[in-house]
């Protein structure tokens, strides 16, 4: 699975783009002190 990880229009919510699917992730879903660069992401299921 890949995807695209970016900041919302929200600096707190974090918009994740699989292609087919879009999502929005709250602060509370999020990891605590882990930071979220703009980037492309490669996660395996």
């Amino acid at each position: 699975m890949a995807g695209t990880i970016q900041q919302g229009n929200n600096p707190h919510m974090i918009q994740v783009n699989l292609g087919t699917v879009e999502a929005l992730l709250p602060p509370p879903e999020q990891v605590p002190g882990r930071s979220t660069p703009t980037e492309t992401a490669s996660a395996r299921s």
